[in-house]
Formats: C-alpha cells, sequence, structure tokens
C-alpha cells in the first residue's frame, strides 16, 4: 500500500511539471498572438487611413499628412519601421549622451514625443538632421523593449546630395539656434576634406548607421566630428587643400611608424588592423576615439 501510495505521489508531481510546462508554452505562445494581433491592427489602420484619406503611404515614412508651399512633405511615421532605415547626417554635432538619457527618462515616462523630425532624402535614402538626440534615445528603448512603437511626425526635405549647400541650409534652420553653437554649425571645407578623403581610401573611411567602423576604418561621421573640435585644422586661415594636404601627411606619417609604436601587443584583431591598413593605405582610423582626438592636436 505505502509502495502505491508514493508511486501515485510521483505520477502526480511527474503530471504538474507536465502541467507547468505546458502552461509556460502557452504562455509564450500566447504573448506571440497577442504581438501578432497589434501588428496587424497597426497595418490594418494604416490601410484603412489610407482609404479614407487618399494620402499615398510611403514604405518607411509612414502616411503623407500634408505637403507645404516650399514643397517639403510631413509625414506621420512609426519609429520602429522607420528608424531602422534611417540614418543620422554625417555632419550633425556629437551626441550629448547625458541630454540622450534625459530624453529617454521622458519619453519612457510619457510614452508621448513633443516636436518633429526633420529628414533629407536624396533618391531612396534618408538622413535626420534635426532631432538625432530623440532618434538615439527611442532607438536604444527599441532595443531594449522589442514591442515598443510610438507615432512620430517627420518634415521630409528633399536634396540632390547629403553634402549639398542645401542639405547644410536646412540643418542650420531647423535647429534651434539656442542649442547650436558656432562651432557645431556644417562647415563645408570639412565636409569637403571628408569626402575627398573617402574617395582616396574607400576602404577606410565608411558612412556607418551605427557612427562606428572596424579594424583599421574609420567613421566619415568621427573623423569629421574630430577634425570640428581641432581648432587649427577647422579654423579659417587653414584651406581645404591645406588640410586635406595635412591629412595626407599625417596618414604617410603612421604608415612609417613600426608596429610596437601602434600596438601594444600581437593579437589576433591588431595584426588585422595592421595587414588592414596597409592594404588599404588607411592609418589614420588605427587611432580610435578620444585617442585620434589627441593625435591631431599633437600632429597639428
Amino acid at each position: 500500500m505505502f509502495f502505491n501510495n508514493t508511486q501515485k505521489y510521483i505520477n502526480l508531481e511527474k503530471d504538474n511539471l507536465i502541467l507547468e510546462k505546458d502552461n509556460e508554452d502557452l504562455l509564450i505562445t500566447n504573448n506571440q498572438l497577442k504581438y501578432e494581433k497589434n501588428e496587424l491592427e497597426k497595418k490594418y489602420d494604416r490601410l484603412h487611413t489610407f482609404k479614407e484619406t487618399g494620402f499615398k503611404q510611403h514604405i518607411f515614412l509612414g502616411k503623407k499628412l500634408y505637403k507645404r508651399q516650399d514643397k517639403v512633405k510631413i509625414y506621420a511615421s512609426s519609429c520602429r519601421t522607420l528608424f531602422p532605415n534611417l540614418s543620422p547626417w554625417d555632419y550633425n554635432r556629437p551626441i550629448d549622451e547625458n541630454h540622450k538619457l534625459k530624453l529617454k527618462e521622458i519619453i519612457l515616462k510619457k510614452r508621448l514625443l513633443e516636436g518633429y523630425f526633420d529628414i533629407i532624402k536624396c533618391d531612396d535614402n534618408l538622413a535626420i538632421v534635426n532631432g538625432q538626440h530623440r532618434y538615439s534615445a527611442i532607438l536604444d528603448i527599441m532595443k531594449e523593449d522589442h514591442l515598443f512603437d510610438m507615432e512620430i511626425f517627420c518634415n521630409v526635405h528633399e536634396v540632390k546630395g547629403f553634402d549639398s549647400e542645401e542639405a547644410t541650409k536646412i540643418f542650420l534652420s531647423t535647429n534651434n539656434i539656442k542649442n547650436v553653437k558656432l562651432s557645431d554649425n556644417p562647415q563645408k571645407k570639412l565636409m569637403n576634406v571628408c569626402e575627398r578623403l573617402m574617395k582616396q581610401f574607400p576602404d577606410g573611411i565608411k558612412s556607418n548607421k551605427s557612427e562606428t567602423a572596424t579594424l583599421h576604418r574609420i567613421d566619415k561621421k568621427e573623423l569629421y566630428n574630430t577634425m570640428q573640435m581641432n581648432e587649427k585644422l577647422s579654423n579659417d586661415d587653414m584651406s581645404e587643400d591645406d588640410l586635406y594636404d595635412k591629412m595626407i601627411v599625417i596618414n604617410n606619417k603612421l604608415s612609417l611608424k613600426p608596429y610596437k609604436d601602434l600596438f601594444k601587443s600581437k593579437s589576433s584583431r591588431n595584426i588585422k588592423m595592421w595587414e588592414g591598413a596597409h592594404k588599404s593605405g588607411f592609418f589614420i582610423g588605427l587611432k580610435k576615439g578620444a585617442m585620434f582626438g589627441m593625435f591631431l592636436l599633437n600632429e597639428c
């Protein structure tokens, strides 16, 4: 009798474990179905609104609400749809991490966001010129919460090129002058030098959404911002040609340094960086972050 009761108890425990596992599986499935239901409802709402208003729907920007007299188009967008297909403008000011964190707290608390984003559009490419701190804060939230989404409003400005004078004027006109120092304003000289260096070293300078570059490479935004913060390089006394020649001389000087002066160890990563720099002819990217800024200060 004791053996039978024990066996019944064991069987009961097994059944409870199976039920608990089944319950966990059902909970996961239920959450997935809720997520899919929400996504379908959003698609239905966008389609229904499109049919009612007759406004065109852009695959990334969403619903077009209005076209101003200056040809700027206003869109109601989903940040989850738009942001993965949007890049920060290469010549925008550096991100203020403290400001970004404050915006993140406000967005999470209120679940809404005031103000428009200003976006420049060249062919099928999109870049943000006003609202990059809000953009960066929302991106962080989306990385932490796969269900997070919110409606945002965007002014879309058509331009012939991201490096054009027109794009610079849009940046200056859409950013509040109280929040942008004169030194933060885009400088055509620095923009042109970045473009010339990219053509000279196509495997050395990249333009990435993440604003980072791997191994021997450097991101164009980092290169631009570092030169912009260097008073000698950004000074009007130095012409575009002089600055370009200066960067070529600095790159050549680095190429002549022995391995031990550039790296502390012979790790596999350092060796890949060394080999990549020699193959591409671009050595400036071996200096990263603050080290790059200090290096330019010493060289200038």
